[in-house]
């Protein structure tokens, strides 16, 4: 082998030397990169190995929560179904306490119904006593007591009253005290309030509602007991009277002297002829027929009826006031109005249909009003005095009967009649002298009218007294 292909040989082998230290060198590179990834693998796999751990751990603790979860449904279960069983309890609970509540309500109501009961057995225990101590003092020949020892039903309104009208100087006190304040005590028979007064002059306290009817009166009523009515008491009681007085005689006897004024300003005025006493039903009957289904309803005719009542000893159910005399009257025109609708059902004959009256006097002036008022007056038996048709002084007419005379003013209006009538009939009485004064009119009256006739004694006719008084005059069908 020559050198040339020695060094070519050496130079290839050198050559092959270079590559394989190259590839060596490559080769270790790649067993060092093997060596890091087989490192990063380990430790991948130590990661690996310990989030197994953690992981076989956690899993191990579901497990456990698990059951326990499982343990919790199965005891939360228990639980809802006891809790519903609460629920249902406390519904039930709150239904019974419901109905406790109601019961109390009413047991409170009972309660004070009971009260009031006995509150009303103290005021009659009171009032037996009152009556027990003061009985031997009745005098008026013995009359009284006979009477209430023949009438152990006696209305409790009969005995107190008669006990008071056995004292005269009782009667003149009371009396008197009345007619100086008429306005105050007049108050005293108006409904629900004598009872109120009662409670406050012994010291209860009264509750006004703003939408009270009657709060205007009771306030006047109360602010009256305060100024006046306390002191008349102590008045009273400073005399020596043969009746022992307490707080509740004294409101029972000033209503019953109201009354009694109330019925000697009417007593002119009405027909006691018509008025039968022979017993109860035909007593409220007469009253029936002689007065209108409106005027029954008025607190003076009430007052009137009761009091002509208490005065013919006549006997109805028990009552303590007004209010309660209403009633009883009620109960009696009930029956009246059935049995009068049963005699008109049951007559054999239709009766005939009267002329109206009042039709025909609606077409009259004022002139023939007068002209007919006149004749009218001489069927009901007075004697009469047309005035002159112009500077009459207030009255139109001028009537007398047995002695007692009547000055009259016309009014033949169809609006009500107002003051001005009341004052023309008073100026009438005081000019002619007569013993009264009368207002006739078609119509009807103000409140204030009225009330000024009742302070001062006038007489008034309105439509419905007057078309009574016309049929009762004409037993005709049509007028004269």
């Amino acid at each position: 082998m020559s050198f040339k292909e020695i060094y070519f040989q050496v130079s290839r082998n050198k050559k092959l030397i270079v590559e394989q230290n190259e590839l060596i060198e490559n080769q270790k590179t790649e067993i060092e990169k093997l060596k890091n990834q087989k490192l990063e693998l380990n430790i991948d796999i130590q990661n690996y190995k310990k989030k197994e751990n953690s992981f076989n751990k956690s899993f191990l603790e579901f497990e456990v929560k698990k059951q326990d979860y499982e343990i919790m449904i199965k005891d939360n279960f228990i639980l809802k179904r006891e809790h519903d069983k609460n629920l249902l309890r406390v519904k039930v609970s709150h239904l019974e306490i419901v109905a406790l509540e109601d019961r109390i309500v009413e047991l409170k109501n009972i309660i004070i119904d009971k009260n009031i009961e006995i509150s009303s057995l103290d005021e009659i225990v009171e009032d037996l006593s009152y009556k027990i101590d003061n009985f031997e003092k009745i005098t008026d020949n013995g009359k009284l007591r006979d009477f209430i020892l023949d009438n152990k039903n006696l209305p409790i309104f009969y005995k107190s009253i008669l006990i008071y009208n056995s004292d005269n100087d009782l009667k003149k006190y009371f009396s008197n005290f009345v007619k100086k304040y008429t306005n105050e005590t007049f108050n005293f028979i108006m409904p629900d309030i004598d009872d109120r007064l009662n409670k406050y002059l012994n010291g209860e306290k009264i509750a006004l509602t703003a939408f009270d009817n009657y709060s205007l009166e009771t306030n006047n009523s109360l602010k009256f007991c305060d100024d006046v009515l306390i002191r008349f008491i102590e008045l009273l009681h400073s005399k020596d009277l043969k009746i022992q007085l307490n707080n509740y005689l004294v409101v029972e006897f000033v209503k019953f002297e109201v009354i009694k004024q109330i019925f000697l300003s009417m007593k002119d005025e009405i027909n006691i002829s018509k008025i039968k006493t022979n017993n109860t039903k035909d007593f409220f009957y007469s009253c029936f027929n002689y007065f209108t289904e409106n005027e029954l309803k008025l607190f003076n005719v009430i007052a009137f009826i009761s009091y002509y009542c208490f005065e013919h000893r006549i006997l109805v159910d028990n009552y303590k006031n007004l209010d309660d005399f209403y009633k009883i009257q009620q109960k009696y025109y009930k029956d009246f109005e059935f049995e009068k609708l049963d005699s008109i059902i049951s007559a054999d004959q239709v009766e005939v249909t009267q002329t109206n009256y009042l039709d025909k006097i609606d077409f009259m002036d004022g002139f023939e009003f007068e002209r007919f008022l006149s004749t009218l007056f001489l069927k009901l038996g007075f004697k009469r005095n047309v005035t002159k048709k112009t500077g009459d002084q207030g009255a139109d007419l001028i009537v007398d009967k047995d002695g007692v005379s009547y000055a009259v003013q016309a009014k033949r209006y169809s609006s009500p009649v107002g003051n001005k009538a009341v004052q023309e009939a008073i100026s009438g009485k005081a000019y002619y002298e007569t013993n009264h004064a009368m207002v006739v009119t078609t119509s009807h009256y103000t409140r204030q009218a009225q009330e000024l006739a009742r302070k001062s004694g006038v007489i008034l006719w309105n439509r419905d007294k007057l078309f009574n008084i016309i049929k009762e005059a004409y037993k005709e069908n049509a007028l004269d």
